[in-house]
């Protein structure tokens, strides 16, 4: 038994070590390719394999020889999303190895990299939407519009940047009059809630003193944590719906429209208990009111505050930002 055994281990470990002499050949041919292409490229490449391929080919047989080792699936995601990051990989990638002879390889690592999964996905992680409220009344024309959406991403990409949060790492979907973004699980959730709303309300309230009134802005937020799976053609799963549901609240829209505050914010019952109750920062969570959300299937609790307004003095622009609840 034991003969046949190690027979065995060793065609997979010869297995690996041919796999990862093909690995390594795409390498060199994506890197000659992409940084100088024709004879000079493919001579690089050449190179490239013969000097890399004995160490590389070796190095994940022997990894992947071992107990746990390495998954050579996992090895070309790592590697396609590798070449999905790297400038001009699209043009370049298919002409190199299409010279070289490996067009079934460049097809098969190209499906690999055309939809590379996000290192989040299905994992918890914080879902902020935003909606520009009355975005499509008779007021406003086209280029208000335009001008609002403009207004509305310089305002969220500061207020996040200003708090800490990278708003670059950050998945961004464009939803017309608003935006949905996803924030990575590394992003403390409590960034979103203290000071990341206060930066966004005083920008608005900034932003109102210039604006033209057609240009004006009243701005809608929800904030919500929970997992998040993603497809190429962007996210998906119940979290991201409940998010949608408490932007789209009634009681949201009754609020702001009956007081003068810039932003109205509102938050799944899960964020408040497990991040506004214990008073992050500045937050007094005595100021946000509990409330009952019904829209369309969904019945939810959730909570709310008002922040800002046109009242705003000198003081409160420094920092001492009154909330309304």
């Amino acid at each position: 038994m034991a003969p046949v055994l190690t027979k065995r281990a060793g065609s997979g470990v010869r297995a690996v070590a041919k796999l990862g002499c093909y690995l390594v050949s795409v390498a060199g041919a994506l890197t000659a390719g992409s940084f100088t292409g024709g004879r000079t490229g493919l001579l690089i490449s050449a190179v490239l394999v013969v000097v890399a391929t004995p160490v590389i080919g070796f190095t994940l047989a022997f990894l992947a020889a071992r107990p746990g080792g390495v998954c050579m699936c996992q090895v070309l995601r790592w590697y396609a999303f590798a070449y999905h990051a790297l400038p001009s990989g699209e043009v370049a990638l298919p002409s190199a190895l299409a010279a070289s002879g490996l067009t079934g390889i460049a097809s098969g690592l190209t499906g690999f990299a055309s939809d590379p999964s996000p290192p989040w996905s299905g994992l918890n992680c914080s879902i902020f939407l935003a909606d520009i409220v009355a975005f499509g009344c008779h007021q406003r024309n086209d280029k208000d519009r335009q001008a609002l959406r403009t207004a509305m991403y310089a305002m969220l990409r500061q207020a996040f940047e200003s708090s800490g949060i990278s708003w670059e790492e950050c998945h961004r979907e464009d939803r017309g009059d608003g935006a949905l973004v996803i924030v990575p699980p590394g992003t403390p959730t409590s960034l979103l809630i203290d000071p990341m709303p206060t930066a966004l309300a005083l920008a608005l309230a900034d932003h109102n003193d210039t604006a033209m009134t057609a240009q004006r802005m009243q701005l809608r937020i929800a904030l919500h944590v929970g997992p998040v799976v993603s497809d190429r053609e962007g996210v998906c799963g119940e979290s991201v719906i409940v998010g949608a549901r408490l932007l789209d609240a009634p009681i949201l829209k009754q609020r702001l429209a009956t007081q003068s505050a810039d932003l109205g914010m509102i938050v799944s019952a899960y964020v408040y208990h497990a991040v506004v109750k214990h008073g992050p920062g500045t937050v007094d969570p005595a100021r946000f009111r509990r409330v009952h959300v019904r829209v369309k299937e969904s019945r939810l609790s959730a909570w709310i505050c008002l922040l800002g307004g046109g009242d705003l003095d000198c003081d409160a622009r420094r920092g001492a930002l009154p909330l309304r609840g």
